[in-house]
């Protein structure tokens, strides 16, 4: 099976679970929780100098960003993929933050 039709399939699981837990926050305080899958296409261009011939890259990506909120902390996570004609890419990036005061206006947080 390719990493492409993986992908895919683990987007869509998340998107059920997601879906089977999804709270919209209509009152204060109330936690919610995202997911949202997202597609695009890459397109690069690198050149070697000296009239060397350029080389283009290009592909599409696809991607899962996720989002628990609390008015007190956030977690979250943004991962993708993409396979492009010379290379592969892929990023990961998982982040937390804890907000101290949640009443205040400016309020300070620590995040990860």
């Amino acid at each position: 099976m390719s990493k492409e039709k993986v992908f895919l399939a683990l987007i869509l699981v998340f998107i059920a679970s997601g879906l089977s837990r999804l709270a919209f926050a209509t009152e204060p305080g109330k936690a919610v929780f995202l997911v949202s899958p997202f597609y695009g296409g890459l397109n690069s261009e690198a050149s070697g100098g000296s009239g060397a011939a350029a080389i283009i890259d290009r592909g599409p990506l696809y991607g899962l960003n996720m989002l628990y909120a609390r008015p007190d902390f956030s977690i979250g996570s943004i991962g993708h993929y993409s396979k492009l004609n010379f290379s592969t890419e892929n990023g990961y990036l998982f982040y937390l933050t804890y907000y101290f005061q949640q009443n205040k206006v400016i309020q300070p947080m620590l995040g990860f």
